[in-house]
């Protein structure tokens, strides 16, 4: 059963159907849990202003993500014409959306942001940051989304343009430009 493919969407990697049905669901747990143990941590820090509700949502964010490329790759084994890599790409954008509306709504804190020396130590330029690197994901995962029908390795580019693109928005915001 295919289990990897190439930036043109040819499957690259092949496995036995028991280990792509079985053991990549455990792998898939394991970085989700992973995720949210690293987000439920920022919680208890004495000095969090993290939401309770973060560790759920980052979490169940990931393992959608996840669950949608382990389906796509089990149809697509089945026989199923289904574009793994279209449904990446497509998941891919969907998940910088949830992270980016995410972000937005966290107010400023030691794990999830724009972590800069100015945006540490002035709250206005972290508020900025924070706001222009969530819109800047939402645009991200948009454009990565739309450009899922794109051949060979366009998708990605857009994604890392974008995604390179946020990240300068969200420095020049923590600076007060606009």
């Amino acid at each position: 059963m295919p289990v990897h493919w190439d930036i043109n969407g040819e499957p690259t990697g092949l496995a036995r159907k028991n280990f792509a049905v079985g053991v990549l669901p455990g792998i898939m747990l394991w970085a989700g849990g992973l995720v949210g143990l690293i987000l439920w941590s920022t919680t208890r820090r004495s000095d969090s202003r993290t939401p309770a509700w973060v560790p759920p949502v980052g979490t169940a964010l990931t393992v959608g993500m996840l669950l949608i490329m382990h389906l796509a790759s089990i149809a697509s084994g089945l026989g199923w014409p289904v574009s793994v890599p279209f449904v990446t790409d497509v998941g891919l954008g969907l998940l910088l959306i949830g992270l980016g509306w995410m972000i937005q709504r966290i107010p400023p804190n030691g794990a999830v942001g724009v972590h800069t020396p100015r945006t540490r130590s002035d709250p206005a330029a972290s508020a900025r940051a924070t706001r222009a690197i969530g819109r800047g994901l939402i645009v991200a995962g948009v454009l990565t989304s739309l450009a899922a029908p794109l051949p060979g390795a366009w998708p990605t580019v857009v994604m890392l343009i974008s995604l390179l693109g946020a990240c300068v928005v969200a420095v020049r915001a923590s600076r007060g430009a606009t």
